[in-house]
């Protein structure tokens, strides 16, 4: 099987996954094709290269996921789920600004087109829409929960600015900059859908936790495929955290236990602003010492603890699908 028969497969696997849930996601895109209707014929064009950026919807697919473990779930839950998915659209937005990028979703990315100026203004345009939606809800829970996350989410990008070109960056502390910059929406989308069909306690918390967990693990496989995976596969820039000296376990690891020697030669090529350009290198250093290896160990001890926290809810189909997403986690290439 070829690359490109190799990622058929495993989009037909997602598809197969969230197949019981098809009609709700394709009721969350209808509300945000809505708001991407704005008033201006001018912001339009930009509005619609953005809407291209919309991908595999987990997000909105774990606040579903969640309500439908314990009842039927209606509008609420699809305006929920594009509240989710447009706070984390607006912050891909500005990571590629951040990050430089040139492509997202095999597309020119917004800051591309657009100067970054238009994409810092439309990453609020899509932040000011989803808090739009959350105020018209009737129950206020997502408005004050949501906006704290989007809060939260800002933390982690900020705390990954200052950190940037420290190399001797503790694990504790890459650990809560992926868990605020993604894991905690995950684990947001899925705690507002089981509050809002009334879930028990008990199973909020248990499904905050799954989505935490691998949310966490989410991250570390991202990054694992900006180090060593293929461009045109993943669909965005790669390379991007060794030009910009960001930090991710793999380096980490490898910087606490390679040979001083080996070392010393990943400070170079990193501290120079120039990783992209060796990064051949780099993967054949941190590919040598399994520290890649090692980071995914981790990411599979993550997804099976969230697997056990998903066990301990009522068996449905819903759950069924939240097993399989951890099993689609680790498999991903993009």
């Amino acid at each position: 099987m070829d690359a490109s028969e190799q990622e058929t497969s495993k989009h037909s696997v997602l598809m197969s996954i969230l197949a019981p849930i098809e009609d709700d996601l394709r009721a969350v895109s209808v509300v945000i094709d809505e708001v991407m209707k704005a008033p201006s014929l001018k912001v339009r064009p930009m509005l619609d290269q953005v809407s291209r950026y919309r991908g595999k919807m987990l997000r909105p697919a774990f606040c579903i996921l969640a309500g439908r473990c314990f009842e039927e779930i209606g509008r609420d839950h699809h305006h929920l789920g594009a509240i989710v998915e447009l706070i984390h659209t607006a912050t891909l937005v500005h990571d590629d600004i951040l990050d430089g990028a040139d492509k997202r979703r095999q597309e020119e990315t917004v800051n591309r087109t657009w100067g970054n100026h238009g994409a810092v203004l439309l990453g609020d345009f899509l932040f000011a829409s989803a808090f739009g939606l959350s105020a018209n809800l009737e129950n206020p829970l997502a408005s004050r929960y949501l906006a704290w996350i989007s809060g939260v989410v800002c933390q982690g990008e900020i705390m990954q600015i200052l950190e940037t070109g420290n190399l001797d960056l503790r694990e504790e502390d890459y650990n809560e900059i992926i868990e605020k910059k993604t894991a905690y929406l995950f684990a947001a989308s899925a705690r507002v859908g089981a509050e809002y069909v009334g879930a028990p306690r008990a199973a909020v918390d248990a499904l905050a936790d799954y989505a935490m967990r691998l949310g966490t693990a989410f991250q570390i496989i991202d990054d694992c495929l900006d180090l060593v995976g293929e461009e045109e596969r993943v669909g965005k820039t790669l390379g991007t955290d060794a030009r910009q000296g960001k930090v991710t376990l793999p380096v980490i690891h490898f910087l606490r236990t390679a040979k001083e020697t080996e070392t010393a030669r990943l400070r170079e090529l990193l501290s120079g602003g120039q990783g992209d350009v060796h990064l051949d290198e780099i993967r054949s250093l941190l590919i040598e010492n399994r520290s890649l290896k090692f980071a995914r160990a981790r990411a599979t001890r993550l997804a099976e603890e969230a697997v056990a926290k998903a066990a301990t809810l009522p068996e449905s189909e819903a759950r069924t699908s939240f097993t399989a997403l951890a099993e689609y986690t680790l498999s991903r290439n993009r």
